[in-house]
């Protein structure tokens, strides 16, 4: 307690005596902070989705190298893990005149859903066309069109859609009495599934399609986006203590002019390590406070500002426990940097201060 009320007398009596490089240290101090907390969040981005359900780690993909036949049944093969939507493309053929007005390298595929969307996208298919037969046309293959040619069959137009993407949807009752084939398959559950289920729904979907030539699972995203993560941390605690760093001289000159006081510590009992740890509380007390001002400034305008600076498309929000992580990972890279700054003063000897400094 004594070594704590001591660190807040000595910096309020840096504020007093070098006000201007006092400031400088804790401006710096305080971009430091928020260097850390912005590379911290969109380093956890990971878990972040992972905490607020995001698709990627919802959905089993199935693909194929060729179209291969394709029930109603095999839709309703992971049911018990509680599937939002189940959707289905194959291989088509179009005629000429629609293929020239896809992009280049377009896929010529039709797309279904078991629930034609009703969850994920409700406005795609609406009461009026469900269970029709029917297809749903990209705009760019022209306004004027009433139906399509697909695979030969002349299909009437239920809706037209403005995505630009030029992917053609029928509803599923369409898609399996004229198609009933398949080169790509998503599931996608309600919720996150529990590793043990991942595996269990993994071995249930290689039984129903062993003709499958490619398969992936929501681990394989989740293990990318957590190696990931791990490496962003690091670079992010690394990024931190570079920035600090360049601050961290300035504070080393406000101690350099407070060495007399050390030189009284130690002609009045003070052990050299007590000082240390003293200067070291300094830099934890500041360090602290500087990242909770950024954390409240932070917290303040994250929607309209911070937000808009973040690295990935993820929509990351930050927990009050996740402030607590960084400003406890702040103090203890600012007490670990700080360490060789102030080495130096366990070496010096009332003695040799006094005549350093020649009082």
């Amino acid at each position: 307690m004594k070594l704590l009320r001591l660190s807040f007398f000595r910096i309020a009596s840096h504020i007093q005596r070098n006000r201007m490089t006092f400031c400088l240290f804790f401006v710096g101090a305080m971009l430091s902070s928020f260097v850390f907390l912005y590379f911290y969040g969109n380093a956890m981005k990971g878990q972040i989705s992972e905490r607020e359900n995001n698709v990627s780690y919802r959905m089993f993909e199935v693909c194929f190298d060729e179209n291969v036949s394709l029930r109603e049944a095999q839709l309703h093969v992971l049911d018990d893990y509680g599937i939002e939507e189940a959707f289905t493309s194959c291989q088509v053929t179009l005629p000429e005149d629609l293929v020239d007005k896809q992009f280049a390298g377009m896929p010529q595929e039709v797309t279904a859903a078991l629930y034609d969307w009703r969850t994920t996208q409700p406005d795609l298919f609406s009461s009026d066309i469900q269970g029709k037969t029917g297809v749903l046309a990209d705009k760019i293959y022209g306004n004027d069109r009433t139906s399509m040619e697909i695979n030969g069959i002349d299909f009437p137009i239920l809706k037209r859609l403005d995505s630009g993407s030029g992917v053609l949807y029928v509803p599923l009752a369409t898609y399996l009495q004229y198609f009933g084939e398949t080169d790509y398959l998503v599931f996608q559950t309600k919720e996150i599934l529990s590793p043990e289920e991942i595996q269990a729904a993994n071995e249930q979907l290689k039984a129903a399609f062993p003709e499958a030539s490619a398969t992936l699972f929501p681990d394989v995203f989740m293990e990318t986006d957590h190696q990931m993560a791990r490496s962003d941390q690091i670079n992010a605690a690394l990024l931190y203590v570079v920035s600090l760093v360049s601050f961290l001289f300035l504070f080393q000159y406000m101690e350099e002019q407070n060495q007399m006081e050390n030189v009284v510590y130690q002609i009045v009992g003070a052990k050299r390590r007590q000082i240390f740890g003293m200067i070291l509380l300094e830099v934890g007390v500041l360090a602290a406070v500087a990242c909770l001002l950024t954390e409240v400034l932070h917290a303040v305008f994250y929607e309209p500002i911070f937000s808009k600076l973040n690295m990935t498309e993820t929509w990351i929000t930050y927990s009050v426990k996740e402030y607590g992580v960084v400003l406890l990972l702040t103090v203890m890279l600012a007490l670990a940097t700080a360490v060789p700054f102030f080495v130096s003063c366990l070496r010096e000897t009332p003695v040799g201060l006094r005549r350093k400094y020649g009082r």
